[in-house]
C-alpha cells in the first residue's frame, strides 16, 4: 500500500488477510486504536480494549480452512500482551468452534510476530481470537493478527523480482 509508513509486520506463508471483509471486537479505544488495525499489515497500529481480556474477529470473504496464524505484541507496556487464548472458527458469527488454544504465552520483544502451526480442515467464514488472560494489566492490545491457509509456497512477487533482475 502506498503511503505506509509503518513497521510492516513479517508476513506469514499462505497469508489470506486479503480475504478479511470485516473485522470486529469486544471493544476498542477510538479513533486510533482500534479492531482493524489487527488487521493493516502495520506493527505501528494496534488494537486496544480496556479490559484484561477480549476478542477481535474477522470475517473472510468466503470460508477458508486457516492452518496458521501469527500475533504481533505492539508497541508498548508488555504486561498488556496477550497469554492465553483460543482461535475460533464459525460459520455465522454466533456459534464458534475452538480450532487452536495456546497457555502461557510469551512476548519478550516489542513489535514481535510469533507464529503457531496447527490442523485443520474445516472451512469458516469467520475467526475469532479470545484472549482469556493477558500479562497483569487491566488492558489488552494486540498489533497484528495473520491468518493463513498453511500453503507454503513462498510469494509470486518474490520469484517474479528474481527472474526479471538482471544477471
Amino acid at each position: 500500500a502506498s503511503g505506509v509508513t509503518g513497521q510492516s509486520a513479517n508476513q506469514i506463508l499462505g497469508i489470506i488477510m486479503d480475504q478479511v471483509a470485516a473485522v470486529t471486537a469486544s471493544g476498542e479505544n477510538p479513533p486510533g486504536e482500534i479492531a482493524t488495525s489487527i488487521a493493516d499489515g502495520d506493527l505501528t497500529t494496534k488494537w486496544l480494549v480496556f479490559a484484561a481480556t477480549g476478542w477481535v474477529q474477522v470475517e473472510l470473504t468466503e470460508p477458508i480452512a486457516v492452518r496458521r496464524y501469527a500475533v504481533s505484541s505492539a508497541n508498548d507496556a508488555p504486561e498488556r500482551d496477550p497469554v492465553d487464548w483460543a482461535l475460533e472458527g464459525s460459520q455465522d458469527g454466533v456459534s464458534w468452534s475452538a480450532v487452536d488454544t495456546r497457555v502461557d504465552q510469551d512476548f519478550p520483544a516489542r513489535f514481535q510476530t510469533i507464529q503457531f502451526d496447527f490442523a485443520n480442515e474445516t472451512a469458516y467464514r469467520f475467526y475469532r481470537l479470545d484472549v482469556t488472560r493477558n500479562a497483569g494489566s487491566g488492558l489488552l492490545q494486540i498489533a497484528e493478527l495473520q491468518l493463513s491457509d498453511g500453503d507454503n509456497t513462498p510469494p509470486s512477487a518474490i520469484i517474479v523480482i528474481r527472474i526479471v533482475a538482471p544477471g
